[in-house]
């Protein structure tokens, strides 16, 4: 999620022919004609990017401390599964469809 942020930033140096590198851990190296700069932050990048003149829209940062903790917190990838248990009385009575009749049922 941290280098996805900087796709606004890689897509404006890329149309200007700027050459760049995305380091891990979610860093942003732009080798600029006066020499290279790396960002620690997409805020950082996208500041000092608009300061030198690119029309790259700046991404500011989160306010609070509760914003700073919930962009750096751990994001589930994919919804929790639902719980089989609550559905356990639905799946036996669909089974009970296809259960056997014995022949002392049948007469």
């Amino acid at each position: 999620m941290k280098r996805k942020a900087y796709a606004e930033a890689r897509r404006v140096l890329k149309a200007k022919n700027i050459r760049f590198q995305t380091l891990y851990p979610a860093r942003l190296r732009v080798h600029y004609e006066e020499g290279e700069t790396t960002y620690n932050s997409t805020e950082e990048a996208t500041a000092d990017m608009a300061s030198r003149g690119l029309s790259v829209k700046v991404i500011e940062g989160p306010d609070t401390l509760w914003e700073r903790v919930q962009q750096a917190a751990w994001q589930p990838a994919r919804p929790k599964r639902r719980n089989p248990a609550a559905n356990a009385t639905g799946f036996k009575e669909k089974l009970q469809a296809f259960r056997r009749i014995s022949s002392k049922e049948n007469d």
